[in-house]
């Protein structure tokens, strides 16, 4: 009797366990903020409102348009009309960094913030040192960038 009471608690632990295995697994792979859902997607397009700040100062505002792409599972290429560049991501966070190259100006520093299915991108030119930051908020769109 008490060995079936043994085997039976053994039992309900190795299985808590496998379950808590298999939750840390499926949050491991999930990754933060909808990583796992854009990964499925080899690109997403984004529509953007652009602000461009000299020294935090609005010096315009505009429209463009922003693809993200995941190159091999971790490097992510970003595309524009205007610039296009190579992020990786943070680990344990929602952004990604990198750098991108503007068409018209040269290197800049970029990042990409992840708020849900929407991202902000902000470009720095940091070459120069003129102080401009060019801020995309954008949301998800398909295939309007083509």
């Amino acid at each position: 009797m008490k060995k079936a009471e043994n085997e039976k608690g053994y039992l309900i632990s190795y299985g808590i366990a496998v379950l808590l295995t298999v939750a840390f697994l499926g949050i491991f792979f999930m990754g933060t903020d909808g990583i796992a859902q854009i990964n499925n997607v080899a690109c997403q397009d984004y529509e953007c409102s652009v602000t461009g700040t000299q020294y935090g100062e609005a010096a315009f505002t505009s429209n463009d348009c922003v693809g993200l792409c995941y190159d091999d599972g971790f490097e992510v290429d970003i595309y524009s009309p205007f610039f296009y560049g190579y992020l990786y991501p943070v680990t344990g966070s929602k952004y990604l960094l990198g750098t991108a190259y503007d068409y018209k100006f040269g290197w800049t520093g970029c990042y990409v913030e992840r708020n849900g299915r929407s991202i902000i991108v902000k470009v720095s030119y940091i070459e120069d040192d003129d102080g401009y930051v060019v801020i995309h908020k954008c949301t998800p769109c398909d295939g309007c960038c083509r």
